[in-house]
């Protein structure tokens, strides 16, 4: 799931591995991508993803095309949760600052379903 302060084309029009824009509130366009693989991240159990290196770079040219920082969650679902019940639990995050902030390095983890601020 990535959420940014502006349409990002790049996220919609990327050859093979496309998201698909689901909601655009609080400022925000989220979009979700709805197949599992481990083209950006590679998944070590059911609570934790790790960055691969074309997802490293992957996220710095959403960061140079958003010209900033914006939200990443690495989502796996819970049973009868959709897509825009998770957008809502990022804009509540948004809203009370409970958002953890990472800086894009070659080892970084994630904990699936928190909620990361991505900055360079």
């Amino acid at each position: 799931m990535i959420a940014t302060s502006q349409p990002c084309e790049l996220l919609t029009k990327s050859w093979g591995e496309t998201f698909s824009l689901i909601m655009k509130k609080m400022d925000l366009w989220i979009y979700f991508r709805f197949c599992e693989g481990n083209i950006y991240t590679i998944r070590k159990n059911e609570t934790e993803s790790c960055l691969t290196e074309r997802g490293g770079e992957w996220l710095k040219h959403i960061y140079e095309f958003n010209r900033g920082s914006f939200i990443f969650s690495d989502v796996l679902l819970k049973k009868r949760e959709s897509e825009e019940n998770f957008a809502e639990i990022v804009l509540k995050s948004i809203k009370n600052n409970k958002i953890l902030t990472v800086k894009v390095r070659s080892d970084l983890h994630f904990d699936l379903r928190n909620i990361y601020r991505i900055e360079m």
